[in-house]
């Protein structure tokens, strides 16, 4: 059976040190420790101290370990962490994510760079950017805010009312720097 033929059963198991390394898996459900892969394409894959370059599948869990990109139905990150991820739900306890795209997204004790979201619930956590509909949590550290409803105790250095008055301003700056530039070219 060549490399290919044994990177395609039902069932993958990656386990072991730096010798333990794939390309690319392909399976129904894919099982990793302390290893690293290039693509996963799975149904379910399990990741324990292991990492992946991109992973396309129904449900992920990884604990202490990460993924450059995730694109899944379900995703769990345990002392983790992702560079971006597309999801139906995003669960993170103690890890982080560059940025994450998601109906219902969780964090808890963790950081976030971008999360954009339906649902957002955070507890102990920071984020640069939040854009959701609904934030609920604790003690939510976020530095641009932009949400419908929130609920939880949140700071902020820009909300969603401060940045359309930072937007109306922006856009009446310009405004006039044109009409001072356009009169002064004028006279010339």
């Amino acid at each position: 059976m060549d490399e290919q033929e044994q990177l395609t059963n039902d069932s993958e198991q990656l386990e072991g040190s730096v010798e333990a390394e794939a390309e690319d898996v392909a399976a129904e459900i894919v099982n990793m420790s302390q290893s690293s892969a290039g693509n996963i394409k799975a149904e379910v894959v399990r990741m324990n101290n292991s990492g992946a370059l991109e992973i396309s599948a129904s449900e992920v869990d990884i604990r202490q370990g990460g993924a450059g990109k995730i694109a899944a139905q379900s995703i769990t990150i345990h002392q983790g962490g992702i560079g971006f991820c597309e999801a139906e739900t995003v669960s993170v306890d103690q890890g982080g994510i560059g940025a994450t795209s998601a109906t219902d997204t969780t964090i808890n004790a963790g950081t976030a760079n971008v999360v954009y979201a339906t649902n957002a619930v955070m507890n102990n956590s920071n984020a640069s950017l939040l854009v959701a509909q609904q934030v609920q949590g604790g003690k939510i550290q976020a530095k641009v805010l932009l949400a419908g409803q929130v609920d939880g105790n949140v700071e902020t250095l820009l909300d969603t009312p401060r940045a359309l008055l930072a937007g109306a301003a922006a856009g009446l700056g310009v405004g006039l720097v044109l009409l001072l530039g356009g009169l002064l070219t004028r006279r010339s």
